[in-house]
């Protein structure tokens, strides 16, 4: 969180921290009670000011509400609105902050191997840069996409892909955890969306399901998506989803990681040595975090963006961030993640260097 935040110059920090339980085990009214412990917990260490939780996996905005309800109770009279972001819209959350990861994840892709290489075509076409001839080779064709996890980042990220007129994309697969489903001629997303919000989030699982959603998909195995012939993979589940036992089964030529830390260390160097384009997760996930920034800053000032305004602000931030690193990315043969880690420890060194904190 800490190079993600320094990537993208939002003036945060970094952490992460939860509660180990699966949330699908317990009563609204128990998870409701957990949520508020938790901030008893923590609440001399949590704050506007101090350590901004937000929303990750097993949580959403109901969560969000309940705990800022907690720490508006235990600091009576201080500001409280900015001390959890991913609320409800009525509890002074932002317009567009369920959508935003997702948005960010597909807007990663589509901007890199849409937008910014057909404006540096020439210049690719002459770098010798392996991940440059990648990038060429899948900016002006038709291209099959498969996507891991069907959440709040996945389904979204699906949705974008499904509706970009800018590119000719075809989603052949998605998965969740329990079932991948697959239709060579492309999946109709929308049906799917539709299906899951009414069935507790989870896909069609069997033929049963599947006929009741009127979808048209052959039920696979949950893990064979990653190795389906595909020209695009998004990973938006867990961690440690491609690794030494999968990688050299991986037929995607570009990866984008909607979920944190999703590729292991030995396969992230054999797909680089591949020449296979990975958008990292401090990269291609970050819309959430931004969001949340953007939403703490309309909480102090109580003054809210409309959703595009956020949009706009959101995919700006993603651009700039993406014009500063593609050029150094596609001119040398560090691979994106790298140059993203040295982008951000140089960002946070030079910040600390002013500080006086490196003497």
């Amino acid at each position: 969180m800490t190079l993600k935040n320094a990537l993208h110059q939002v003036p945060f920090g970094g952490g992460k921290g939860g509660i180990v339980i699966n949330p699908r085990n317990y009563s609204e009214k128990e998870l409701n009670i957990v949520s508020r412990k938790y901030v008893r917990y923590f609440a001399d260490v949590i704050g506007p000011d101090k350590d901004i939780p937000a929303p990750d996996m097993g949580s959403g905005e109901r969560e969000m509400d309940w705990m800022m309800a907690e720490y508006k109770k235990i600091h009576h009279g201080k500001p409280y609105l900015g001390s959890f972001t991913g609320k409800s819209v009525v509890n002074g959350g932002s317009l567009g902050r369920r959508e935003a990861t997702g948005k960010g994840v597909y807007f990663t892709f589509r901007y890199l191997i849409h937008d910014y290489v057909l404006a540096h075509k020439e210049q690719l076409e002459n770098s010798g840069n392996i991940f440059a001839q990648t990038a060429l080779e899948h900016a002006e064709r038709p291209l099959k996409m498969a996507v891991q996890g069907f959440g709040n980042v996945g389904s979204v990220a699906a949705l974008e892909a499904y509706q970009c007129r800018a590119l000719n994309n075809q989603i052949t697969a998605v998965s969740d955890r329990n079932v991948t489903l697959y239709n060579e001629d492309g999946l109709d997303i929308p049906s799917l969306i539709a299906f899951t919000s009414g069935n507790r989030g989870d896909l069609p699982k069997d033929a049963a399901e599947l006929g009741k959603s009127g979808i048209k998909a052959e039920i696979r195995g949950r893990d064979e998506l990653l190795t389906l012939p595909v020209d695009v993979l998004f990973l938006a589940a867990l961690e440690d989803q491609i690794h030494q036992d999968n990688m050299e089964s991986i037929q995607a030529k570009i990866i984008v990681e909607g979920a944190n830390a999703p590729t292991t260390r030995v396969a992230d160097e054999y797909l680089d040595n591949q020449g296979v384009i990975i958008i990292p997760d401090i990269l291609a996930n970050a819309g959430g975090v931004i969001v949340s920034y953007l939403e703490w800053l309309q909480g102090r000032e109580t003054q809210y963006h409309e959703e595009s305004e956020v949009f706009r602000l959101l995919l700006e931030k993603m651009q700039e961030t993406m014009d500063t690193i593609l050029p150094q990315y596609f001119g040398d043969p560090y691979p994106l993640r790298e140059n993203c880690f040295i982008h951000a420890v140089q960002r946070l060194s030079t910040v600390l260097h002013k500080q006086g904190n490196l003497y």
